[in-house]
């Protein structure tokens, strides 16, 4: 077991997300459909924009906007009840809109009190990461499992059944999306820290991922901007990790149908043993 960890020293308090990654998680990877499988796909979002202020909390802030997205057999908000965090009693499915951003303020406690940072909020803001979010999802009986996606291809593949989160490190050029939302990924500009944000859309057309950003509507294109797939891809070698939660009621994430290593492997060997080479 390997477990290689990244806390960044952030220049903008927003930017709460580091890097952990296990190497147990490995076992635990989504597959990767072939080509002609991929679709556009856009999870319908039925919580408006959140906005997390000056808080380093974009990792837990992924949580309610996971909850209150549909999925594959999974209809976000109308299924899911929080409980108010000053009471015993529960709100509607309807009231997780007005909760959200406190919910997820809530969940950073928490959050706060699993990873392995020194400080716990509050008063320390010591951001989190994906993987340790995933965990608290699965104690709080939202999910029932997750997995990871190590590769841009697995990335489009795992949206193909719902949204995932995106941990990446932030560089200075992406601020300010341009005026077709496009994210510039500029690594002179330097690296401001590091970033969770939610992704649900996939254009396939343009090969184009876009992400819903939790700094309120005033952000990109009412709060959210895209990635070219092809610098997304890059940016993910950059210690770049991706958690897809499995809520429960939801669907299972669909089995590649596509050729698995192995068994390109079995036929390369097959056919070298018939042709007489070892």
């Amino acid at each position: 077991m390997t477990i290689t960890t990244h806390r960044y020293t952030p220049t903008d308090p927003r930017l709460g997300r580091h890097v952990k990654h296990d190497s147990r998680s490995a076992a635990y990877a989504v597959g990767v459909m072939p080509k002609s499988a991929i679709r556009s796909v856009e999870w319908p979002r039925h919580i408006p924009i959140l906005d997390q202020a000056n808080l380093g909390s974009c990792v837990p802030n992924n949580a309610p906007e996971h909850l209150g997205t549909d999925a594959l057999g999974y209809t976000g908000v109308s299924s899911v009840v929080i409980p108010k965090a000053d009471t015993k009693g529960e709100f509607t499915a309807g009231s997780l809109w007005p909760l959200a951003e406190p919910f997820a303020v809530n969940l950073y406690r928490l959050l706060t009190r699993l990873d392995s940072y020194p400080g716990q909020w509050e008063p320390d803001d010591t951001g989190s990461d994906g993987l340790t979010l995933a965990k608290a999802l699965v104690m709080l009986g939202f999910s029932d499992k997750y997995q990871h996606a190590f590769s841009y291809a697995a990335v489009v593949s795992a949206l193909q059944a719902g949204p995932v989160s995106l941990g990446i490190e932030w560089e200075n050029s992406m601020y300010t999306p341009g005026a077709d939302g496009k994210i510039t990924i500029d690594y002179s500009s330097g690296v401001a820290g590091g970033h969770e944000i939610f992704v649900r859309k996939f254009d396939a057309d343009n090969d184009r991922v876009w992400v819903d950003n939790s700094w309120s509507e005033s952000w990109g294109l009412d709060g959210r901007a895209w990635f070219q797939g092809s610098e997304l891809a890059t940016l993910l070698k950059r210690q770049g990790d991706v958690t897809v939660p499995h809520l429960i009621g939801a669907a299972p994430i669909p089995t590649p149908t596509g050729i698995t290593a192995q068994a390109f492997y079995d036929q390369v060997k097959a056919a070298a043993a018939t042709a007489g080479l070892k």
